[in-house]
């Protein structure tokens, strides 16, 4: 499946959207936002 990241500053929306994405057996990296999204894509 698909690698994917998500940025959402709310962390229950955040939660919810990484659980289900891995339910549907993507693989996800999370940031809390737009600034800390180029680190996480380099952390990846």
């Amino acid at each position: 499946m698909a690698k994917l990241l998500i940025v959402e500053d709310d962390a229950a929306t955040r939660i919810i959207f990484e659980a289900m994405l891995k339910k549907a057996g993507h693989e996800t990296q999370t940031a809390n936002d737009g600034a800390q999204a180029p680190t996480a894509l380099s952390e990846s």
